[in-house]
């Protein structure tokens, strides 16, 4: 499977670009590869595995620690993502 940059995780996904760069700045959000200083990428079916991580730990009321569903307190909440 082919890896895709921010942009086309955006397009595929809808999740804001900006809202990527903060959750690797946090140490959060899909697992993702630095090819370089400015070439980062992601692969699909690990944007897939954490989407539904999120959806399953916010049905059952759990979330892991250090996720986006786990900041409920005090996050802000920006297209339909915690940040």
């Amino acid at each position: 499977m082919a890896l895709i940059p921010p942009h086309a995780v955006h397009q595929q996904y809808g999740i804001p670009v900006r809202q990527l760069a903060g959750w690797r700045s946090q140490g959060i959000g899909p697992e993702y590869f630095t090819l370089g200083p400015r070439s980062i990428r992601y692969y699909p079916a690990d944007i897939d595995d954490w989407l539904n991580d999120q959806t399953h730990h916010h049905q059952d009321g759990h979330a892991d620690p250090g996720t986006p569903a786990g900041t409920s307190r005090g996050s802000t909440t920006t297209s339909g993502w915690n940040v």
